[in-house]
């Protein structure tokens, strides 16, 4: 009974392989292969109680990522990238497969959006107005990278970094402008990783 453990499965109402959680809004988010879930969470009681979790509609199948980002958090599926709002989503990319949702530190107007095939360049459409949520739009596909994108990392100079599962490590650098691709560095163990498999 003191364990600090607590499962949570089929019985709370959790379907699936469990890949992502968040607790927003005084909500804890589950992202499953099976979908997105939730139900009330406040940190200075037992949440977990006996209320079982609720599927988020129009949220099934696979959720790979809970982007918190400016004040919000984006959704990431094999279906697109989704807004999260409350009980439910609100889409706004149909590109298959967003594995992950980065805002670039360099300009918190711009975002990356890490895909099965590559890299999306996003803008913040509502920039101009600090008290509106923000509303990104679609720019353009950073030309020259087609690889798969899931684990992205940024340096304090604005590379992005990719890992690839069986490849190695792939280094973006982008233009001053941060809107195209200017190189790509690709490192693997004959670079000096111990090994090509989950850098």
């Amino acid at each position: 009974i003191n364990s600090p453990f607590s499962k949570i499965q089929s019985d709370l109402g959790v379907e699936g392989t469990g890949y992502v959680s968040i607790v927003f809004d005084d909500k804890l988010y589950l992202g499953t292969n099976q979908g997105l879930f939730w139900k009330p969470w406040k940190k200075e009681e037992n949440s977990l109680g006996q209320e079982k979790f609720k599927p988020v509609p129009d949220a099934q199948g696979q959720v790979w990522s809970l982007n918190p980002i400016s004040n919000s958090v984006i959704v990431g599926q094999h279906t697109g990238a989704s807004y999260l709002k409350g009980e439910s989503i609100e889409r706004f990319s149909n590109i298959e497969g967003t594995w992950k949702f980065v805002q670039l530190l360099l300009n918190p107007n711009l975002a990356i959006e890490g895909t099965y095939a590559g890299l999306y360049l996003y803008r913040n459409a509502a920039s101009n107005n600090p008290n509106l949520e923000p509303d990104w739009k679609l720019e353009k596909k950073l030309e020259g990278f087609a690889e798969s994108a899931r684990v992205i990392e940024q340096d304090s100079d604005g590379n992005i970094w990719v890992s690839h599962a069986y490849k190695g490590l792939f280094k973006i650098s982008l233009n001053d402008s941060l809107n195209q691709t200017k190189s790509i560095s690709f490192y693997n163990t004959e670079n000096g990783l111990p090994s090509n498999l989950f850098v």
